[in-house]
């Protein structure tokens, strides 16, 4: 079990850290005016959200792993905690369709946010993460 839990911890980091860093892209090519610039930013933005997909995945089925390897006398779903996690980990899934529609409309040069906004969007994963965390080290429910 304890490797389910390495290999989850090790891609459902490496999927945060494209989490954080895809909206900094956004605000780059939200500045720039440049279109051969914002044209590399959004090849960046296009292969990093590739990546990010095959690591949501790899967080999402090792994760089942880590639970059907779980050792069935303890319970975990009878715990509200659980369900606060599976729910922010939902949310980041939808952040991360979020994200792919905002590249679409980048893409198609059509994007009317500014940097500021871009800005403010980038600190919700991090919400997301404290609430993750605080369920799983402290399992208060």
């Amino acid at each position: 079990m304890k490797i389910f839990v390495i290999t989850h911890m090790v891609i459902a980091i490496s999927w945060f850290a494209g989490i954080f860093y895809l909206p900094r892209i956004y605000v780059n090519i939200a500045q720039q005016n440049d279109t051969h610039i914002k044209n590399i930013l959004i090849g960046m933005a296009q292969r990093l959200l590739n990546f990010m997909r095959i690591l949501s995945i790899g967080t999402l089925f090792s994760g089942i792993a880590i639970y059907l390897s779980h050792d069935k006398n303890i319970d975990d779903l009878n715990h509200n905690w659980i369900y606060i996690k599976l729910i922010a980990v939902f949310l980041l899934f939808i952040y991360q369709s979020i994200c792919s529609q905002m590249l679409l409309k980048f893409e198609k040069n059509t994007n009317v946010k500014s940097h500021n906004f871009y800005r403010v969007f980038n600190e919700i994963p991090l919400i997301l993460l404290i609430i993750i965390v605080s369920m799983v080290i402290l399992k208060p429910f």
